[in-house]
């Protein structure tokens, strides 16, 4: 047996909706994967959060990024995981 789907634009925007769906679930889990070993591990997990901002609100658009809160680490931790690096209110 031969099924034959006629493509639509509505269709076609359809499948690319989902599509584009998939992927940000799999990004998603990519993030979340890295926030469980790299902050989870050193934080209790109910103090770790992330989250990615909407196309219209991020600063740089250039670089996908996402942002990580931590709420009372370890300040030897936030050493380690920021290289030492410190605010800039800190620096002058």
């Amino acid at each position: 047996m031969v099924i034959t789907i006629k493509f639509t634009d509505k269709l076609l925007i359809s499948l690319a909706k989902v599509e584009e769906e998939l992927w940000a679930l799999v990004r998603r889990q990519e993030i979340d994967a890295y926030v469980n070993r790299t902050f989870r591990q050193a934080v209790p997990k109910d103090n770790v959060i992330w989250f990615k901002n909407w196309k219209a609100l991020k600063s740089i658009h250039s670089v996908e990024h996402f942002h990580v809160m931590l709420f009372d680490p370890d300040p030897e931790f936030v050493k380690e995981v920021t290289h030492g690096d410190v605010p800039l209110s800190r620096k002058a």
